[in-house]
């Protein structure tokens, strides 16, 4: 899911955004030996754009999401629960308040 497209509402961000996000998803599937079954093609069709401000795609997400539990099996859920994932540590990154000549180039 891609938030804030109230404040992205550019379709060639969203796509190298999409594209970057998809190549992350895989390397981590990849890096933790989880998921085979799932293609990038299933990635991308899962890939939804939403604002939760006003509330754009939010429904779309959720007939998603409705129909994907519909047609979950329950023991494909619960072998989700032996899934170990590695503690991250994010270094701290200053918040840009203000867009300035320095953010611009």
């Amino acid at each position: 899911m891609i938030n804030k497209y109230d404040l992205v509402n550019d379709d060639e961000i969203l796509k190298e955004y999409k594209k970057e996000m998809i190549i992350e998803i895989i390397d981590f599937l990849k890096k933790n030996k989880i998921g085979k079954k799932i293609t990038k093609n299933l990635i991308e069709k899962n890939i939804f754009v939403i604002s939760a401000a006003t509330h754009f795609g939010i429904d779309k997400w959720l007939d998603n999401i409705l129909n994907l539990l519909d047609g979950t099996n329950t023991q494909e859920v619960y072998n989700l629960e032996n899934i170990k994932y590695p503690y991250k540590k994010f270094e701290k990154r200053d918040m840009i308040t203000e867009i300035t000549e320095k953010e611009i180039d």
